[in-house]
C-alpha cells in the first residue's frame, strides 16, 4: 500500500512496532556533496503484468435471489418461513416441525461486499479484496482458531470454514461459510442451523458439516455462475497443523549502506526497529527505518524503508503470503497515482515505482518503490525539497525523477543485502 494512502486510510492490515533505533549525528552547515561512487539509478519500466480488478456496479450483481437456484433452495431451505432480498445480499430461514416435537432450522445467507457499496476507506478496491481473503487475518480463525481451507475452481480465490456454534470476530454466527473473490467483489455464502430434539431442554445439535459444506458449495456455485466466473469449487484437504515459527526478522537500518544513506539524506537522524517486533498478522513481522533531515541550512530529506517478513505458519504459505501482500501494495499504489505508476523489471520477484502527490497537510510528494523477494516485501519512499526545506514558503518538493530514482537506488541496495 502506498504510504500516503495508508496514513489517510488508517489501514491496520500491518501494525508496525517502531522501537528506538540507532542514532546518527545531525549538524548544520553547508550541504555535503554526494559521496563519490554513489549515483542515483533509474528503474527500467515494463508493461504492468498485474490485471486491474474493476469495481462492479449494483447492476452487475445478481438480482432476484442473488443468483441462488431453485434446486439449491429446495434442497437446503425447503420450508422457508422468512426471507429477505436486498442489494447487499439475501437470506432464507427454513423451519420444519416434526409431529414428535422435534424441529429443524436452517439458514442460507448470501452477501456481496464491494468498496462501491460498503464505502471507500482510501485504499484500492483490489487491495481491499485481497486483504479480505487473507487467511492470516481470517475473522473465523482469529475468533475460533479454526484455520480456513483454500478452495480451488471458483472465482479468483476462495476460502472455506466450518465452525458450527461459533461466532467470528465480526460477531457473525459461522456454521459453514465459503468466501470467494470475483475481481474486487467479495461473496460470502453461509449455511447454519440446528436440530432441536424431541425432549425440551436437551441441547440442540448443530448442522452437520457434511450437510453444511454441500449447501455452501451449491450456493457458491450458483452465485459464481451468475457472476460469470469459474464455478467448480473444490475444498482442499486440511493442512497439517504446525506451530507458527517466528518470522526471520531483519533490521532495515542495517540493510542500506552508509554511503547510500548519506547520498540520499546527508547528516540524517536515523531511527528504526530492533529485533523485537510485533506481529501484524498471523506469522508476519513488520520492521521499518527512517532517515530524516529537517534542520536549517540543509535540504530537507526523508527516506523510509519498510520490510514485511512472512513465516511458514502453514507449510508452504510464506511465499504466497508475500505475493498477496505485494499485490495489495501494487494495487493501492496504482489506484493512488495511475498516471505516475509503473511496473519495474529486474528488481526482486515483482516490483513497482510510483510518484505520489500529497493531497493533505503532512502528506508530502514522494517517490515510492515496492518489491517482493521470496518471503519478504519491501517498500521504500523518498521525499524532500529541491531547494532548501519544503516547509518554507516557495520551496519545491523533489521532482518526480529524483524522488523515484532515490527510492529505487535504495531499493536495489536493500535487495542485494537480502540476498
Amino acid at each position: 500500500m502506498s504510504m500516503s494512502v495508508a496514513r489517510r486510510a488508517g489501514v491496520a492490515a500491518g501494525v508496525v512496532a517502531v522501537l528506538a533505533g540507532a542514532l546518527a549525528s545531525c549538524s548544520g552547515g553547508a550541504q555535503a556533496p554526494p559521496r563519490p561512487g554513489v549515483r542515483l539509478a533509474a528503474p527500467a519500466y515494463v508493461a504492468d503484468p498485474v490485471p486491474k480488478d474493476e469495481r462492479r456496479t449494483k447492476s452487475d450483481l445478481p438480482g432476484g435471489h442473488c443468483g441462488i437456484g431453485t434446486a439449491t433452495l429446495r434442497s437446503y431451505v425447503p420450508d422457508v418461513y422468512d426471507d429477505d432480498f436486498g442489494h447487499g445480499g439475501c437470506f432464507w430461514t427454513s423451519v420444519r416441525d416434526e409431529p414428535s416435537g422435534a424441529d429443524h432450522e436452517r439458514e442460507l445467507l448470501v452477501t456481496f461486499e464491494d468498496p462501491l457499496t460498503s464505502g471507500d476507506d482510501g485504499a484500492s478496491a483490489g487491495g481491499d479484496a485481497l486483504r479480505a481473503l487473507d487467511p492470516a487475518a481470517d475473522p473465523v480463525r482469529m475468533a475460533t482458531g479454526t484455520a480456513p481451507r483454500p478452495v480451488s475452481g471458483i472465482g479468483d480465490e476462495a476460502l472455506y470454514t466450518y465452525a458450527a456454534g461459533a461466532a467470528d470476530t465480526l460477531g457473525r454466527d459461522v456454521g459453514a461459510e465459503l468466501r470467494f473473490r470475483a475481481g474486487a467483489t467479495l461473496v460470502r455464502v453461509a449455511y447454519r442451523g440446528n436440530d432441536r430434539p424431541e425432549e425440551y431442554g436437551d441441547p440442540k445439535r448443530q448442522v452437520p458439516e457434511k450437510e453444511a459444506r454441500r449447501a455452501v458449495l451449491a450456493g457458491a456455485t450458483d452465485v459464481a455462475k451468475a457472476l460469470h466466473v469459474p464455478a467448480k469449487p473444490v475444498v482442499t484437504s486440511p493442512a497439517t497443523a504446525v506451530p507458527p515459527p517466528a518470522p526471520r526478522t531483519v533490521r532495515p537500518c542495517d540493510l542500506l549502506p552508509a554511503a547510500v544513506a548519506e547520498t540520499l539524506a546527508a547528516g540524517a537522524i536515523r531511527q528504526g526497529t530492533r529485533n523485537v517486533t510485533e506481529t501484524a498478522g498471523y506469522g508476519e513481522a513488520v520492521a521499518s527505518c527512517s532517515w530524516d533531515v529537517n534542520v536549517r541550512h540543509r535540504p530537507e530529506r526523508h527516506l523510509r524503508v519498510r520490510v514485511d517478513t512472512e513465516s511458514e505458519w502453514r507449510p508452504g504459505i510464506a511465499a504466497g503470503q508475500a505475493k498477496r501482500r505485494y499485490l495489495e501494495w501494487h494495487d493501492d499504489a496504482r489506484d493512488a497515482a495511475a498516471k505516475d505508476f509503473h511496473a519495474v523489471r529486474n528488481l526482486g520477484d515483482q516490483a513497482y515505482a510510483v510518484y505520489v502527490h500529497g493531497e493533505e497537510p503532512g502528506d508530502e510528494n514522494h517517490g515510492e518503490v515496492g518489491f517482493r523477494y521470496r518471503d519478504r516485501v519491501v517498500q521504500v519512499s523518498y521525499s524532500g525539497g529541491d531547494d532548501g526545506q519544503i516547509r518554507e514558503t516557495g520551496d519545491r518538493p523533489l521532482g518526480k525523477n529524483t524522488a523515484i530514482n532515490g527510492a529505487y537506488t535504495a531499493a536495489t541496495h536493500i535487495l542485494e543485502a537480502l540476498r
